[in-house]
């Protein structure tokens, strides 16, 4: 009676060992499945919620973004690379951490000819003879970004020394451009914006 006894609770025991021991994978093949059924039917959602969360944690892309959004608008009426107007406002405001950007939502170092519109006097770099001075100049002072990138959608759009810019087939050709016509007078300005819409990828803007 004994050994028949202790058998049985032998038997069930290695039983519960099997199921206890195959717990965790079917917990683990549970999570898989049910991850690639979530996955799919809201992987928009997920695409959302991971952009939004780089923009929060990497405010240079929440910049991108917020300009892009009228970089667009540039595209559609005038025929600017969206790709140029995002990389010129990182390139000169310091993608929006500059004084001028900051306090004056001046986002393109754009200056100020009339004395009667809102200015400001701020000390500026340029280039004479590939030589770099500091002087003081007055640039426009706008209301918000979208007043800003708008500004400068119209300079570069309308202006006729700009006009090769507009018409450039692609970025490269545009930022070549826009040195050669006079937007600014650093020997690097072209390379720079280059690099800056190919390390960001603002191509994919265009």
């Amino acid at each position: 009676m004994k050994k028949g006894m202790d058998k049985y609770p032998k038997k069930r025991k290695r039983k519960s060992s099997k199921i206890v021991k195959s717990l965790p994978i079917i917990s683990i093949l549970l999570i898989i499945a049910s991850t690639i059924i979530v996955s799919t039917l809201f992987k928009e959602d997920f695409k959302k919620i991971e952009n939004e969360i780089s923009r929060v944690l990497n405010p240079n892309l929440k910049f991108i973004e917020d300009v892009s959004v009228y970089a667009k608008q540039n595209y559609q009426e005038y025929g600017i690379l969206p790709s140029i107007t995002i990389a010129q406002a990182i390139l000169e405001s310091d993608f929006g951490r500059s004084a001028l950007s900051k306090e004056y939502n001046n986002y393109f170092g754009i200056k100020s000819i009339n004395k009667d519109e809102k200015r400001v006097i701020f000390s500026t770099k340029e280039y004479v003879n590939n030589n770099q001075i500091e002087i003081k100049d007055a640039f426009k002072v706008f209301d918000s970004m979208e007043d800003s990138v708008k500004y400068h959608g119209l300079l570069i759009g309308t202006a006729k020394i700009y006009q090769k810019v507009v018409e450039a087939k692609d970025y490269v050709e545009a930022a070549n451009m826009l040195y050669e016509c006079g937007y600014a007078t650093d020997p690097a300005y072209a390379q720079k914006l280059i690099e800056i819409i190919e390390q960001y990828k603002l191509y994919e803007y265009d």
